[in-house]
This record gives C-alpha cells, structure tokens and sequence, in this order.
C-alpha cells in the first residue's frame, strides 16, 4: 500500500490503526455489510521531509535518501542506470543472497537482535537478529532522529511545557492562564487557531485533557476537573517528583519467623 508525495502533516485514526491491527473490521464499500480481512499489506509512503502525529510517528521506519541535489532526477553516472531491468536480470542472485543470510541467522539457533520498537517487538526481534549476525549495524539507529525531525506535534508540546514549568512550576493554574503562556510563546498554533479568546480557552482545555497523564521529556500532565463547575486544573509534575511521591512498599511481612527454614516464595 502505497501513499505516494504526502504533502501534509500525516494524521489519521484509521491509518494509525491499521498500521497496528492483525485484522482489519470495516464496511464493505457500496453494500450494507462489514467484512473482517487479515491485515498482510505492507504500507509504504514517500514524501519530502514529512511529518507525522505522535500516533503515526511512532508506527514508523525511515529511510532517508539524500540526493544532495535540488534536480535529482537529472543525475546520471549510476552503477547500475537502469536498476528496474538490472534487478530483474540478476533476480535470482539477489533472492539466493537474502536465503542465504537468512538461513545464515536459522543455522547460529536464531538470535534475537538488540533493538526493540513498541507494537512490531517480533518483527525488530527477527529482522534485528537476523541483520546483526551477517554484521549489518544501524537496524532502528535513527528512531530518535525521526522522533524529533518528524513528530512536530510532540515538539510543540515539549516546548509548550518547558515554558509551562519556567512560569508555573509545578503550580496547579487554569486554561486561561495557560492560553495567555501560550500566546505570548506563540504556542500550540494548530490547537488555538484564529478563534476568539473563549474558543481558545475551551479548545486547550479539551487539549489538555486529552493529553492527561502524557509525558514530555521528564514533564507530565495532571488534570484534575471539578465536577461541579466543569473546569479544570492543570499541572505539570517532574518524572523524579513522581517516583519520590509513589515510594515502593516495603515487601510483606512472612508468616514465618527468621528462624524458621520455609521462607516466602520468590514471587512474594
């Protein structure tokens, strides 16, 4: 499946879903049906520096080409200049070279590789190990710098809350305090848009609430609303705050004394 020259921001439930789903349930287009397929395809999309939600970004790999160039479709001096038909020509070397790499990984007892991505866990298991033991390094080594390059939304909420923190602390305040922080840093554009102060107030207040309990850097969001009046408190509180406040309890005390020679189980 191939999304072909995006040009926007990529940002859709039903893509972010499918990228994930072992099946996939929908109505059947033009009958009053729904049908449940195996989710098999592989999704593949191109463009020129895109950028991604949160949700898509971390669904995906990038593979990055640099032409160094602004026409590259006028380089020349390839070592293959018709790689369609050379690919066909030598496809049976090309196929017998993955088999052998492969089985290369099978015969060694199949070790798993180093590298892990939430949700694809067998996957980078499998295409890790099989990489690292032919000695092919950099299997998901640029995961981070697609975070940061592609996922602008995380990046205008982490600059959001490092300003939040600079003017708050960890002070519980309102949207509307927010709002202005917001505005004077030039903040969260997409969320306030061009609407009027009390549209604003709401639309980050539904922000917020949404981003409950969502980290940024060692930065997370508390929400407490009242039920009576229907607003909200906001608060950021530090990852190390967090863990200080939720100590560990101490283990259980035994039924038995120390003298004794049953002591509890290793899962007490």
């Amino acid at each position: 499946m191939l999304l072909d020259n995006q040009r926007r921001t990529v940002d859709s439930e039903a893509l972010a879903s499918v990228l994930t789903c072992e099946y996939w349930t929908d109505r059947l287009l033009g009958a009053s049906e729904n049908v449940c397929v195996r989710n098999r395809a592989t999704w593949l999309l191109t463009a020129n520096n895109p950028s991604f939600s949160l949700e898509i970004a971390r669904r995906s790999i990038r593979c990055r080409i640099d032409a160094k160039t602004d026409q590259p479709w006028k380089r020349t001096k390839f070592k293959h200049p018709d790689f369609k038909d050379w690919v066909r020509a030598h496809r049976t070397e090309l196929v017998h070279a993955v088999l052998v790499i492969v089985q290369a990984w099978i015969a060694a007892g199949r070790p798993p590789g180093t590298a892990s991505l939430g949700s694809f866990e067998s996957w980078a298991s499998v295409i890790g190990g099989v990489l690292e033991h032919a000695g092919i390094p950099g299997f998901l080594g640029n995961l981070d710098e697609l975070y940061e390059q592609a996922d602008v939304e995380s990046q205008e909420w982490r600059a959001f809350t490092i300003a939040w923190w600079d003017r708050y602390g960890n002070i519980r305040v309102g949207a509307a305090d927010l709002l202005r922080l917001a505005v004077v840093g030039e903040h969260l554009s997409d969320v306030l848009g061009e609407k009027k102060e009390r549209a604003q107030v709401i639309a980050l207040g539904k922000a917020l609430a949404a981003r409950r309990d969502c980290q940024f850097g060692d930065l997370r969001i508390h929400v407490e609303k009242n039920g009576h009046t229907k607003t909200g408190a906001y608060q950021l509180v530090q990852v190390e705050q967090i863990a200080t406040a939720n100590p560990k309890p101490d283990p259980p005390a035994t039924l038995f004394d120390s003298k004794d020679e049953i002591g509890p189980s290793e899962g007490d």
